[in-house]
């Protein structure tokens, strides 16, 4: 797995340095322009982002099957280990998507799953999404806004897309108020991904965020993110 504590450092906490900076490389990560490599670690003070892989499908299974969760995703079946298999061996491990799973770095507790989807290295832009707090008490954790500012930071500053979408079931109050915190917005232009707007019968938002967006959300996080870390 390439990590970031051995080919790069993709972030870099505290008063001696910025927020968040990128000191990495698309060569660094040997990303080529129309494949990404899928076994990435982005690794930060409370959580690491990795690669899913095959040991992560029980769980992921378990997650995506809580009615709580389920409620707003597009999946109107119940997911089963082997399901999980055929899609990431058929659909995942040949696509230009991304999947990485949250892990805490305390106890190696596995949090979530955050990835990127339709990612165009011609136009610069994808689809930020499959976000999902499986361990219910991380939600609204430092570990979980630590772990989507790794991710933000390696879209916009690795991979350097212009702009990021994602879509919101019109009634998810709090994904929107989290997207919202990062610097997404409602897109007021035309619909960019309109075949995820409705899925399923539901109505989903799509919202856009661009790098200048993000930062500037990311600058009015500092003081909350330096706090915490101070307890690490």
């Amino acid at each position: 797995m390439d990590s970031v504590s051995g080919l790069m450092r993709l972030l870099s906490f505290g008063p001696a340095a910025n927020l968040c900076r990128i000191a990495a490389s698309r060569r660094a990560l040997h990303l080529e322009p129309q494949m990404l490599k899928k076994n990435i670690a982005l690794v930060g003070t409370s959580v690491t982002l990795r690669g899913v892989n095959q040991s992560d499908f029980e769980k992921i299974v378990q997650w995506r099957n809580d009615p709580e969760i389920n409620r707003y995703l597009n999946q109107p079946y119940k997911l089963t280990v082997e399901l999980q298999t055929q899609w990431y061996n058929q659909k995942y491990l040949p696509s230009n998507d991304l999947l990485f799973v949250f892990v805490e770095n305390r106890g190696g507790t596995r949090i979530g799953t955050v990835g990127l989807n339709d990612y165009d290295p011609i136009k610069r832009i994808g689809i930020g999404g499959r976000l999902l707090i499986g361990d219910k008490k991380y939600r609204g954790s430092f570990e979980l806004l630590e772990g989507i500012v790794l991710f933000y930071d390696f879209v916009f500053g690795v991979l350097q897309l212009s702009k990021v979408y994602t879509h919101v079931v019109r009634d998810n109050r709090k994904a929107a108020a989290l997207n919202n915190r990062i610097g997404f917005v409602p897109n007021t232009g035309d619909i960019v991904f309109p075949e995820c707007c409705q899925v399923h019968g539901m109505e989903l938002v799509e919202l856009v965020n661009t790098r200048e967006g993000y930062e500037k959300k990311k600058i009015a996080l500092r003081p909350m993110i330096e706090h915490f870390l101070k307890q690490y």
